[in-house]
């Protein structure tokens, strides 16, 4: 699948100027990727450590595999489940799965850059969600509902926290999106704050994330106008900030709820 990576401490990119702090890199098991099929999930599969694997499902959009070919309802600018909650979004995505399953045949629409050339109709001999493709694979399966890029919710990032809280030592987890980069980055990241936030600067974070092939969420050039996608990019960045400040403030073992903390702090999210 699209961007593709595995976090470690041997970069895929040369480092220009002072390497970042690397305490605690190691440790933190993990790697991202876009969307795959059924068969692309064999590939991440065989790419990742043989250690026990949980896909991070991060996408909000509702997505499903039609014969192991990865299908999405976009709706325009991928927000076709916008301010729906997590269990309406779950709900809407089974919703499609029974209506498509009562299909003979389906003709996928074409985004440029975006889509697989599959121009002919498809006669539907299976259709399954990402979870039972997963679990299917032999792997463990995890849904955040995060809108395609937006900052993830308060209330997603309290099951952020709250699953990793539970998630056993030693597995590996594989966060993705639709592309690979901004939403996977964004959990990518918090994943490495909850980790090393208390002895790793968020600049040091950010700076080794993307040098193992995330997004520089944190960089948002000041504008006199600012666009959506210019404000939604700085939510993103604000977020990171404030969760960072949680997580190195944080002396519960995560017991505390991100949403709870802000409220404790007076904090907001803008």
């Amino acid at each position: 699948p699209r961007n593709f990576r595995i976090v470690t401490n041997d970069f895929p990119q040369r480092i220009s100027g002072p390497q970042p702090n690397l305490t605690g890199l190691a440790d933190v098991r993990m790697s991202g990727s876009g969307a795959f099929s059924a068969e692309g999930l064999q590939v991440v599969k065989r790419s990742l450590p043989p250690e026990p694997v949980i896909v991070v499902d991060l996408r909000q959009e509702s997505h499903l595999f039609v014969n192991g070919i990865a299908v999405s309802f976009r709706g325009e600018n991928n927000a076709a489940n916008l301010h729906l909650s997590h269990d309406e979004v779950i709900t809407a995505e089974l919703q499609e799965q029974e209506s498509l399953s009562r299909r003979k045949s389906i003709t996928f629409d074409h985004v440029s850059g975006k889509s697989a050339q599959v121009m002919e109709p498809v006669v539907i001999t299976s259709v399954r969600t990402e979870r039972e493709v997963v679990e299917d694979a032999g792997l463990q399966y995890f849904r955040l509902t995060v809108p395609d890029h937006f900052r993830a919710q308060n209330e997603e990032m309290d099951r952020f926290v709250e699953f990793v809280r539970t998630v056993p030592f030693g597995t590996h987890l594989h966060f993705h999106c639709r592309a690979g980069q901004g939403r996977t980055s964004m959990l990518m990241i918090a994943r490495d704050i909850m980790a090393n936030a208390k002895a790793v600067s968020l600049e040091d974070i950010v700076a080794r994330q993307v040098l193992a092939g995330s997004q520089d969420l944190c960089s948002v050039e000041d504008k006199c106008e600012m666009s959506a996608k210019d404000m939604n990019a700085r939510r993103r960045a604000s977020l990171l900030q404030h969760f960072y400040d949680y997580a190195k403030d944080n002396d519960d073992e995560f017991q505390t709820s991100f949403s709870i903390w802000l409220q404790q702090n007076n904090r907001s999210v803008q």
